[in-house]
């Protein structure tokens, strides 16, 4: 039996200026995330899922 979590940690990359935990973050770097903020990132185009962090549509 396969056990896939779908939401754990994902590492983001972030594309544009980001406030992550009161911190202020420039393009590039990879922040950790739940997978539903992640999804959040991504819609709102301010960050890409990196490899192997796939974030599942509900």
């Amino acid at each position: 039996m396969s056990k896939k979590s779908t939401g754990g940690p994902v590492s983001v990359k972030l594309l544009k200026p980001h406030t992550h935990k009161g911190e202020d973050l420039k393009p590039g770097t990879v922040i950790t995330v739940s997978a539903a903020q992640a999804q959040f990132l991504k819609e709102q185009k301010v960050g890409e899922v990196q490899s192997g962090g796939a974030v599942a549509k509900a």
